[in-house]
């Protein structure tokens, strides 16, 4: 189908995704991969479904095809639309959706990771890697809303003592019910957690500290929290006296001793 058949179908059947201006940017944009129209259709096929699905074994089986779909066109996804979509994942209590989505998207747009490149060096006017940076960043800030509203769902539910809510029964027992919010909220941070974007991790930590929760890093088992804790100890007041934690709580002694006397030889 050739590019304008194609976005004039789009237009008609999905004008709320596909606007004039995107069809431009699919003709024009020569880092967007090829825009898959039939993964976009099934997998809005399948979110609708989801929405009307009376059950909840139905409605997981076709949030779990609209996400596969979905992943299949993320690169080409405008941040409007993506931000819609991991809403609406988001509302039908689907976590991967909402977290999984933007953090596939913000690594296949820029698959030879220039972002990460532009954000470890020197920065220039007119970085040509700046766009990619800043199209990733508004993908992580979705990821981070999801973690933010989970966050905030516990301590709502613990603010108004609902256990079952909560996921807890009588004497502390972890439940799992369907809505429960720390099933909810375990698994939109272990799935951050568990992402392989370096990028990524750093904008995590970067908001784990400016919402001063510095400490939580510690229970951080990712390849990069040591060396952002190295990196960012000197310059993060909040960060300074964590390394050697990190090391101490990994019974790697003197590693922690190492990080002990730098902080007390350092210029604070």
């Amino acid at each position: 189908m050739q590019i304008d058949s194609l976005s004039e179908t789009l237009q008609d059947r999905c004008g709320s995704f596909c606007q004039p201006g995107d069809v431009v940017l699919y003709k024009v944009g020569p880092l967007q991969p090829r825009f898959s129209a039939t993964a976009y259709l099934q997998a809005e096929e399948s979110l609708r479904r989801a929405e009307g699905s009376r059950t909840a074994s139905e409605r997981a089986t076709n949030l779990s095809e609209a996400l596969q779909f979905f992943n299949r066109a993320s690169a080409s996804l405008p941040i409007g639309q993506l931000k819609s979509i991991a809403s609406r994942f988001s509302s039908q209590g689907y976590v991967p959706g909402a977290t999984e989505l933007p953090l596939n998207s913000a690594q296949a747009i820029d698959p030879a990771n220039r972002a990460l490149e532009f954000a470890l060096s020197p920065k220039y006017d007119n970085d040509p890697r700046k766009p990619l940076y800043e199209s990733r960043r508004q993908c992580y800030e979705i990821v981070i809303q999801e973690l933010q509203k989970r966050d905030e769902a516990l301590d709502a539910a613990a603010a108004q003592g609902n256990r079952e809510s909560i996921g807890l029964e009588p004497g502390s027992k972890l439940t799992a019910p369907e809505n429960a919010v720390i099933p909810k909220r375990d698994e939109a941070y272990s799935i951050a957690i568990a992402s392989d974007d370096e990028l990524f991790h750093y904008y995590l930590y970067d908001w784990q500290v400016k919402a001063g929760r510095a400490e939580q890093l510690l229970d951080y088992d990712t390849p990069y929290i040591e060396s952002y804790l190295r990196d960012t100890g000197s310059g993060i007041v909040e960060c300074q006296d964590l390394l050697w934690k990190f090391y101490q709580r990994r019974d790697e002694y003197m590693h922690a001793a190492h990080a002990l006397n730098d902080l007390a030889t350092s210029d604070r």
